[in-house]
């Protein structure tokens, strides 16, 4: 079976809050890659000390984009 994958993708990270993290676009084949620093604050609760960040990826996300013409604009 073949899977089809979409070229020139728009794809967005984001955190639980909604905020874009990072925008990145898929390649002619459709594969994207996208780098996140790791939140290494203190949690109590877990006897590592690390907590995780949840991350969403939102593939075909139309924006906002800022606007090379237009600094400041949306």
């Amino acid at each position: 079976m073949r899977s089809f994958a979409v070229p020139n993708l728009p794809v967005s990270i984001k955190d639980f809050g909604g905020n874009e993290i990072l925008r990145t676009y898929s390649d002619q084949w459709g594969q994207y890659n996208g780098f996140e620093l790791l939140d290494l604050g203190s949690q109590p609760a877990q006897s590592d000390g690390v907590r995780a960040t949840m991350m969403v990826t939102c593939m075909n996300d139309p924006g906002p984009i800022p606007d090379p013409a237009h600094p400041g604009q949306r």
